[in-house]
């Protein structure tokens, strides 16, 4: 006849429960570590790629636009910040009216309409019914000189040019 089995040992204040307990606890401990782990990683990957164009930007020219425009960068957005880093200063644009060729027409008009009363304020002052036009859209196929004309003007007045793109306009996170 086989021998009876042992009597089961009963647990008491001998401390033999305890190492269940640890390994239980240890257990819950990893698998909470690694929850945290992955929820930070998902967080932090979320948060690089919520600015896309962000991550390309040079921070030494957008310390230099908010020290000009006097703007404080803690309260900016992403997108916000995405759009500062594609303002080019009248200073860094190297086309100049001069190096526009032809479409004279077009750049008398340009002058006439945008540059004489930017410049020229003063002209406007006191008169109700005359006021400065509030822009002025070029339209044509790509290649026409649009762009070199406008980066044109914003050296001229000493004014900003703002290079928005459509990746910009149609990014799904802002609209």
């Amino acid at each position: 006849m086989p021998p009876p089995p042992p009597p089961p040992k009963e647990v008491g204040q001998s401390g033999k429960s305890r190492p269940k307990f640890w390994t239980s606890f240890f257990k819950i401990f990893i698998v909470m570590l690694i929850m945290a782990i992955f929820t930070c990683g998902v967080h932090y990957f979320m948060v690089q790629t919520e600015g896309a164009a962000g991550s390309n930007t040079d921070f030494s020219k957008l310390w230099k636009i908010y020290d000009k425009m006097k703007i404080n960068p803690i309260g900016l957005s992403a997108h916000e910040r995405d759009v500062l880093s594609n303002i080019v200063m009248s200073e860094d644009i190297d086309e100049g009216f001069d190096d526009i060729g032809g479409n004279t027409e077009l750049k008398n008009n340009i002058d006439r309409l945008i540059i004489k009363p930017t410049l020229n304020p003063e002209i406007y002052k006191g008169r109700k019914l005359l006021r400065p036009p509030n822009g002025v859209i070029l339209y044509g196929p790509p290649g026409t000189g649009k762009t070199m004309m406008a980066r044109a003007v914003a050296k001229r007045i000493g004014g900003y040019f703002i290079n928005v793109t459509s990746d910009m306009v149609e990014n799904k996170f802002y609209g």
